[in-house]
């Protein structure tokens, strides 16, 4: 197991993401590409590096991948709900990227804000995926 495993991992993630009712609940949609008709609260992929992980007798990958998360209205709670659920869906948890051996998960940082229109919360997540 071994090679560039960027979009085996992005897959692996969408899986994760929108396969949990939970989260699905509190979001519309995750988006590689933003539709002009999205409808808030949605989560969306954003930019990511991927570093060479080898170790001894192994080749792997380190990725570190931005989640954004967007929604609307008075106040920031539903986009510390949305970061609550992603967190726990993620960090130090599990997934299958095919093709690879999942080594760790983790959530290094979450941040929110207020857009300059006063209406749109923005939060970004950095995670960071290790695969051999």
């Amino acid at each position: 197991m071994a090679g560039f495993s960027a979009l085996a991992v992005q897959k692996a993630l969408v899986a994760k993401l929108a396969g949990d009712a939970t989260l699905m609940g509190l979001i519309t949609a995750v988006y590689d590409f933003v539709p002009e008709d999205a409808v808030f609260p949605y989560l969306t992929l954003g930019d990511g590096v991927a570093r060479d992980y080898a170790v001894k007798d192994a080749k792997g990958m380190e990725h570190l991948l931005d989640l954004h998360f967007w929604s609307r209205g008075r106040g920031r709670k539903a986009l510390l709900d949305i970061a609550e659920r992603v967190y726990a869906l993620l960090h130090e948890g599990t997934m299958t990227v095919t093709g690879h051996a999942l080594i760790n998960m983790r959530v290094e940082a979450v941040e929110t804000e207020l857009m300059a229109d006063g209406i749109v919360w923005h939060g970004r997540m950095r995670v960071r995926v290790v695969v051999m």
